[in-house]
């Protein structure tokens, strides 16, 4: 099953830095759920610790982003679209990778 990346690449007009990962993990792909965004799996820590760094309220995709916006920090993924060899998360187990070109600018 090919899945596609669920986000479209964040890039406020400022950016400054950049925040690179590769694809979602198959909970934001398989399955849709509205606060979703990047890094949003259960057992990741990276909202977690961004809260903590910034002492911010980091539930929502709405405050996410204006933390992005306010720090002129842009989101994306190298891929597009891929299939997992396995049903597993590990960027080892990503084939027929589709990279991806857009940008919201």
């Amino acid at each position: 099953m090919t899945e596609q990346h669920p986000f479209e690449p964040f890039i406020p007009e400022d950016s400054t830095r950049l925040i690179l990962g590769s694809f979602p993990g198959k909970e934001s792909t398989q399955s849709k759920r509205e606060n979703d965004w990047f890094y949003c799996a259960a057992r990741n820590q990276f909202w977690k610790i961004l809260e903590i760094v910034f002492d911010r309220d980091l539930s929502d995709k709405k405050n996410k982003q204006k933390l992005f916006k306010d720090n002129n920090i842009a989101i994306t993924d190298i891929l597009l679209s891929c299939q997992r060899s396995e049903n597993k998360n590990s960027d080892e187990n990503l084939i027929n990778k589709e990279y991806n070109k857009k940008s919201n600018q």
